[in-house]
Order: C-alpha cells, then sequence, then structure tokens
C-alpha cells in the first residue's frame, strides 16, 4: 500500500523494533509530506530511533488488535532468510547476543524480561 492509500483509507501503521521490541505510531502524514503519497513502507527496514538500540523496524498495519506486516516479502521466503541472516551477522559482530530468544547488548548479563 502506498502511504496515500493508508491515509485515504484512515489506517493505523506502527514500527515495531526486531531487536528492542519498540513499538510507536507512525506519522504517515509526515511521511507523504517528505517522501510523497506514491511511497511505500512495504518492504522497508528504517533503523529504531530508540537511543542505543542497533536494531531495525518492521512496518505494520492495525486492523484491531493484530498488526500486518506491509511488506510484500513473507517470512520464510529465500529473501526473508537472507535478510535475517545478514541482519544476525551485523549485530554479532557489533557484540550483541541471542538469550532466551532475545537479542542482548555487549556487556549484558542476560535478557531483561519484559
Amino acid at each position: 500500500m502506498r502511504i496515500a492509500d493508508l491515509i485515504r483509507g484512515d489506517h493505523v501503521v506502527i514500527w515495531d523494533c526486531e531487536v528492542c521490541q519498540g513499538v510507536g505510531p507512525v506519522d504517515l502524514i509526515a511521511i507523504e509530506r517528505v517522501k510523497g503519497g506514491d511511497y511505500t513502507l512495504a518492504n522497508r527496514r528504517a533503523w529504531c530511533r530508540r537511543p542505543g538500540c542497533p536494531g531495525r523496524v518492521r512496518f505494520k498495519r492495525l486492523n484491531g488488535p493484530w498488526a500486518y506486516p506491509l511488506d510484500t516479502i513473507k517470512d520464510g521466503s529465500p529473501q526473508a532468510w537472507a535478510y535475517a541472516d545478514r541482519e544476525r551477522e551485523r549485530l554479532m559482530a557489533a557484540g550483541w547476543r541471542i538469550d532466551m530468544g532475545k537479542w542482548v547488548a555487549p556487556g549484558a548479563e542476560k535478557a531483561r524480561p519484559r
């Protein structure tokens, strides 16, 4: 979906960080002003803006209590696996590690429960 379609359809879009699990609203109007109405968030991986987080975010459209990725690349596809492998290598090279299914910062004891 294009930004203009999301705005016209009154959709709520969120960002969801793959590393810190942060979530927040996306300002579609601001994106439209800068990028134009034909811009799409599908298959985009912007940097997380939380201080100290090296993660990338996925964009999702809310529908009631559910959030659906705007991506056209499906989980489990060769492209998705290649992206996951590159991200894992990048984070591990920076000293991050996975503990109990969550990314843990360099020097941290263990994953913090949420």
